[in-house]
């Protein structure tokens, strides 16, 4: 199989909003692809048996992507692949936030935890 060929056919389908095949999808979800590139991954929260992943990448005319997949959390659990990719638009902000830090009390010589 000529693998350039069917990249470059893949990387084109992407462009134009054509249906993906499962394979051309999961080669996508696992980076396998030439001419797809600065993948970033964000996962959901885990739940008993999957997790959702969103995965952007970028084609090689600086569009972003996003394709959302489902990751086995056990080595009985497949991956599940259902939604096509879509066009999104990549914005970086600032974000601050406030977190609180829980730090033991020190009483009589002794840190109030259970000993």
């Amino acid at each position: 199989m000529d693998w350039e060929k069917r990249d470059r056919e893949l990387v084109r389908k992407i462009k134009n909003g054509e249906e993906l095949s499962e394979e051309e999808i999961i080669d996508i979800a696992y980076e396998n692809v030439e001419g797809l590139s600065d993948y970033i991954e964000e996962k959901g929260e885990d739940r008993r048996w999957l997790r959702s992943v969103s995965t952007f990448f970028k084609t090689d005319d600086n569009r972003w992507f996003c394709l959302v997949w489902e990751e086995g959390l056990t080595e009985n659990q497949d991956d599940e692949f259902w939604e096509q990719p879509y066009e999104v638009k990549r914005e970086v902000k600032e974000v601050v936030t406030k977190v609180n830090v829980w730090t033991p009390v020190k009483k009589e010589g002794k840190i109030n935890v259970l000993q």
